[in-house]
């Protein structure tokens, strides 16, 4: 005789067609989801090493942070990078969440032109004569003969993944590297990038990346106007210089492309390189006029995309090159400023007669 099962299972169908199971399921999945984030909220605090001075002041901060999450959407990491528990609730709405960036940026810009910016391959058809360094595009299509030229030509280079973002997946590859391994790694496609020898000014800085600018652009027409640029440069020993990777963001002075701000996103606050103890605020960043022309330059490529964030490096020779086009840059100088954008970028989209 067969044993009889006495659990009792719900399914779907059980939730919605029972009114008093359904709102018992929900309740407990929202007490459940609660917990969870009340538990990720409390481990972000003690990754930031927030010294509460009782257990009524943390069990405040946590009840705010959820708040703020809940009604806003700021990230627990952003509370205590944008300093909220400083800052009324006033102040803290003018700070754009990083879930916020993207309806602006994509307000801002033509959906018809985003494969020109997220391809890099497309990135560089579209913007070659900014680059002025050698790139090879590699699929399985690609003649083993032709990388080996490339190969010869530079026998250290850059292999980037064709559609990552952040830094992800680039490494230096060396003279001799299997093809087909390459292509595994990558997805069966990869860029072959010659090697950037960036000024040594920004060298001095972290010599171990290549220390970059991005310079945020907004037209409208044929005026172009630069907005909160700021420098990356990379920390303990990472070959990019990328926020999400320990970058440290500075902020630049438009008008000279001085430091005035140094921030990363685990909340450090600098005025020296923690590695090389160079002095970061006050460092002025070389030929910064020609840097802002290349950008102004750059933006009038593809009119109809208002808003990018142009990745740009100073070679050893004092030319600005282009290194990567982002129109969704996210606004990473709130986190070393310390002052909300909000107001500015919708005055900005107000200006071109967009909503979001």
């Amino acid at each position: 005789m067969q044993e009889r099962k006495t659990e009792m299972t719900i399914n779907r169908e059980d939730i919605k067609n029972n009114r008093i199971i359904r709102h018992v399921w929900y309740f407990t999945k929202g007490l459940l989801r609660r917990s969870q984030l009340r538990k990720k909220a409390e481990e972000t605090a003690e990754r930031f090493q927030i010294p509460f001075s009782s257990e009524k002041e943390k069990q405040r901060c946590l009840a705010d942070m959820l708040r703020m999450n809940r009604l806003y959407g700021y990230d627990f990491d952003e509370y205590f990078l944008f300093r909220f528990a400083e800052k009324p609730l006033r102040e803290r709405r003018t700070f754009v969440a990083d879930w916020e960036h993207l309806g602006y940026t994509c307000a801002m810009n033509n959906p018809a032109n985003a494969q020109i910016y997220d391809n890099k391959w497309k990135t560089y058809q579209a913007f070659r004569d900014f680059f002025h360094r050698e790139l090879l595009y590699c699929d399985a299509g690609l003649p083993e003969a032709d990388f080996r030229l490339f190969e010869e030509r530079h026998p250290s280079y850059i292999v980037k993944p064709l559609d990552a973002t952040c830094g992800r997946g680039v490494r230096v590859a060396h003279s001799g590297e299997d093809l087909q391994a390459l292509l595994r790694e990558n997805g069966g496609r990869f860029l072959a990038e010659e090697l950037i020898v960036q000024a040594p000014e920004l060298a001095k800085l972290h010599p171990e990346s290549v220390n970059t600018v991005r310079v945020p652009t907004i037209s409208y027409g044929d005026s172009v106007e630069i907005v909160h640029p700021f420098l990356r440069v990379g920390q303990h020993g990472s070959l990019v210089d990328n926020a999400g990777f320990g970058g440290i963001i500075c902020t630049l002075d438009v008008d000279t492309g001085r430091v005035i701000a140094a921030a990363d996103e685990h909340g450090n606050h600098y005025e020296n390189h923690p590695d090389t103890k160079e002095r970061i605020l006050g460092f002025v960043v070389p030929r910064w006029d020609e840097a802002k022309k290349v950008a102004a330059a750059l933006a009038r490529v593809v009119p109809d995309n208002h808003y990018t964030g142009w990745d740009l490096a100073c070679t050893k020779d004092g030319a600005w090159v282009l290194v990567e086009a982002n129109r969704r840059g996210q606004f990473l100088w709130q986190i070393s400023d310390l002052v909300g954008f909000r107001k500015e970028i919708k005055d900005d989209l107000a200006r071109m007669g967009k909503k979001y």
